[in-house]
């Protein structure tokens, strides 16, 4: 299993329809603006993939170059940039993740295992994180925390710290949020704060119904 989505398979149908049925945050809500003629036109040039769209947004040049022959704003297809970055997760270093044993991450890193995905990688099932706590001799249930929270970071808009509190409520998984009703997720986390020095915030059901 990859720890991002593959852009390469997913077609602009996919982006249509996440786009259609995400609750997107306000400065978001433009990229709805005449969707189909809007897909319609990246098709035109060729672009069948997130992979290769995310490509042709990645540089000012080719961006405003696509603007030009599609006949799209480059203020939308900024916007739009934007929107596919939250797409791809973000590299956590592991000492980012609140209230982890330090011990266990500075072993993990004498391995070349830094981050959320070097971890993720050597961590995908049972057997894989068994071997690696005895190949760094670091504690197995730290070990299955920090892969646990490595495992939320792949959900967009979640933080190191906001992983850390999913997983201290009880959602020690993507799955596991994939299911869960936003109204008791936002009061299990809610519960959680109180009882943690890490977060003095709230998060409400808004928060949950974006991710």
């Amino acid at each position: 299993m990859s720890y991002h989505l593959d852009l390469e398979h997913l077609g602009l149908t996919y982006l249509k329809k996440r786009l259609f049925e995400e609750d997107l945050i306000p400065s978001y809500l433009i990229l709805r603006e005449e969707l189909d003629e809007r897909i319609a036109s990246l098709q035109k040039e060729g672009i069948t993939t997130l992979s290769q769209l995310k490509e042709r947004l990645s540089k000012e040049r080719t961006r405003k170059e696509l603007s030009k022959i599609s006949g799209i704003s480059d203020a939308y297809l900024t916007v739009l940039k934007r929107a596919l970055g939250g797409y791809t997760a973000k590299v956590v270093k592991l000492k980012e993740y609140p209230q982890t044993n330090l011990a266990t991450i500075d072993a993990l890193e004498q391995h070349q295992i830094k981050d959320n995905i070097a971890l993720w990688t050597r961590s995908q099932n049972k057997e894989a994180r068994s071997s690696l706590a005895t190949e760094c001799a670091v504690e197995p249930l730290e070990l299955d925390e920090l892969v646990c929270l490595t495992d939320l970071s792949r959900i967009q808009w979640v933080s190191p710290l906001f992983a850390k509190l999913l997983y201290n409520a009880g959602y020690k998984t993507v799955f596991l949020v994939s299911q869960g009703r936003c109204e008791e997720m936002a009061q299990r986390v809610k519960e959680e704060t109180k009882n943690q020095s890490i977060f003095k915030g709230t998060v409400g059901e808004r928060d949950f119904s974006r991710l």
